[in-house]
């Protein structure tokens, strides 16, 4: 167990900064802006593309939240040693990494729903 936290953490520690710098974290994105919203001219696809992005915004979000969350039950779990009460860190990790799975199969729904909407 404390080996795939440990890889599991030098993971998220390589992936979140590469996710961080590679999206714009923008309400509006400026290509969204420039094409329908400067101009008075919104089609389904640009909202479409609006919507992706909150998505995506939020889906970032919650990866930062998990990260925070996943570090703070190592640290229960490891001082729930000392009180010999291992279980609330334990069980803090298995929901974190269970609402992580949601989001992310819940951004596949809704990102492949978008694709066709917008083809």
């Amino acid at each position: 167990m404390r080996i795939l936290l440990m890889l599991l953490a030098a993971y998220m520690q390589l992936l979140l900064p590469g996710v961080a710098r590679a999206f714009e974290l923008a309400i509006i994105p400026t290509d969204v802006y420039e094409d329908g919203f400067a101009n008075g001219e919104v089609s389904w696809q640009t909202l479409a593309h609006l919507v992706l992005h909150w998505i995506q915004l939020m889906i970032t979000l919650a990866g930062a939240v998990a990260v925070i969350l996943l570090m703070f039950a190592g640290f229960q779990y490891g001082m729930g040693k000392m009180v010999d009460d291992n279980e609330g860190g334990k069980n803090t990790i298995k929901n974190t990494l269970i609402g992580l799975a949601v989001v992310i199969l819940a951004w596949i729904i809704v990102d492949t729903l978008i694709a066709f909407v917008t083809e």
